[in-house]
């Protein structure tokens, strides 16, 4: 997974960037198939503003824009926020192959179990 932090009127510190990364590398925890994340950073006023865009292998991209007084509190949240996602699409994901499909145990022709076959 490449990682790219930039900055809107801010200078981006090594510090900042390690703490980007540090947060954005728990993606690849609920989805290996991320091709990049782009980190932005802006200051607008007293508020820190950051958004994460997450680009995947497949499904397109997730974003998450987030507001704070503090820039690492915004990266939590942001970065909160696109887990949230991530982990929703993975369900999504799962939920959709168990639609339809005959579950363990269970006979296709009758709809019962296999049990209740050989218990008549």
């Amino acid at each position: 997974m490449k990682l790219e932090v930039t900055g809107r009127h801010v200078n981006v510190t090594e510090a900042l960037k390690a703490y980007a990364n540090e947060k954005t590398e728990r993606f690849n925890k609920v989805n290996k198939r991320i091709n990049d994340v782009h980190v932005i950073l802006a200051v607008d006023g007293k508020e820190s503003i950051v958004e994460v865009i997450a680009n995947l292998v497949r499904g397109g991209r997730i974003v998450a824009n987030e507001r704070h007084e503090s820039m690492y509190a915004a990266i939590d949240l942001a970065t909160d926020k696109v887990m949230r996602q991530l982990q929703k699409r993975k369900e999504r994901v799962k939920d959709h192959h168990r639609r339809g499909g005959v579950g363990p145990g269970q006979d296709s022709a009758a709809g019962g179990t296999h049990d209740d076959v050989f218990n008549e």
